[in-house]
């Protein structure tokens, strides 16, 4: 089966990329460290 043109442009597909959710998941878990560090500080062990 194939496709004309008009009709390739009707597709409809992908869903969500993952380099999206991989960068959403970055940010969650870089918030979440800056909340932790904020609260409950702690020094580094030299």
């Amino acid at each position: 089966m194939e496709l004309t043109q008009k009709e390739m442009y009707k597709v409809v597909g992908g869903g969500v990329s993952w380099g999206i959710v991989a960068g959403i998941a970055a940010a969650v878990v870089y918030i979440i460290g800056c909340i932790s560090g904020y609260t409950n500080p702690n020094r580094c062990n030299n």
